[in-house]
Parts: C-alpha cells; structure tokens; sequence
C-alpha cells in the first residue's frame, strides 16, 4: 500500500513547542548558549514545511533585515541542529546538501532534472528491510533511502 507522507505520517510529527528547550538543553551540554541569532534560526526552520538549503535561510535572513546573522552562524547552527537531532541533512549530490526538520520516517525520491523532493513511506518496503535486517541477525538503528531518477514532469518534457 503506498501511503502519502502527509496522510499516513504527519500526524506522528514530533510537537515543534518544544524545541527550543531540546536545543537550549543540547547546547548546555556543549557549554554553549541559546543567543538571539541561533533562536531565530531554528524558529525560521520550525516555520518551514519544505526541504532547504543553507542559502535559502540567508538569504531569508538578509531580505528581513537581519544581517547580523551571518553566513558562517547559519552553516554553524545547521551542524549544532543537525547533532541535536532537530534537523536532517540529505546530500542531493556531490554539491550540496539539503536539510529538513525531523518528522515522522520517511524516504526521498530525488530527481536529479529539477530536483524535486518527494517524501514518501511504505510499509511495504519498511517490513522488506527489517525481514532483511532479521535474516543477517542486524539490529537496526534507523535508515535512509534517496531514490535518485527523473519524476514524471521531467520524463514528460520532450
């Protein structure tokens, strides 16, 4: 059965209202603290539905105004955010990698035409990996799939 994210998944999203706190708590146990520039970077994150890169944060950050929050703080916070487990980061391919917040498991496909990010999650293939994992004695921790290919849009342009 192929299930869409946003109906079958969504609806196990961890609750944003705490993150703030994770991170805060995370960044004490680094001995660092929650300044202005990096609450405003996980707020803008919270706020995001889609996958992003680092670029489209900054350049967010400069059209508000905010041109304090440099480039390198937003590179910096996307590592603490990432360690913190609030965020996810998926390389595309050799350039670039994109991020996302932590939802509920899902897989990529990617198209590597227009790069198009499709999330989806099928039990199917989820029961496959652990039949899979059981036969060779693996415990698993958790995976990732990215399908890379050309999504119909693409296959269709002539």
């Amino acid at each position: 059965m192929r299930l869409s994210l946003n109906k079958a998944v969504m609806g196990n999203c961890i609750i944003n209202d705490n993150k703030t706190a994770i991170f805060n708590a995370f960044l004490k146990t680094k001995w660092l603290k929650l300044t202005w520039e990096l609450e405003k970077i996980l707020q803008k994150i919270m706020e995001m539905d889609e996958h992003f890169l680092p670029e489209d944060l900054i350049q967010y950050f400069e059209q508000a105004g905010n041109e304090r929050i440099s480039r390198a703080t937003v590179y910096r916070t996307l590592k603490l955010l990432e360690e913190a487990s609030i965020i996810n980061s998926f390389h595309i391919n050799d350039d670039f990698k994109k991020y996302e917040r932590i939802k509920a498991h899902h897989d990529h496909m990617i198209c590597n035409e227009c790069g198009k990010i499709i999330e989806f999650y099928d039990e199917r293939l989820e029961r496959i990996q652990k039949e899979i994992c059981d036969e060779y004695g693996f415990k698993a921790d958790s995976h990732i799939m990215n399908i890379t290919g050309k999504c119909i849009d693409c296959r269709n342009k002539r």
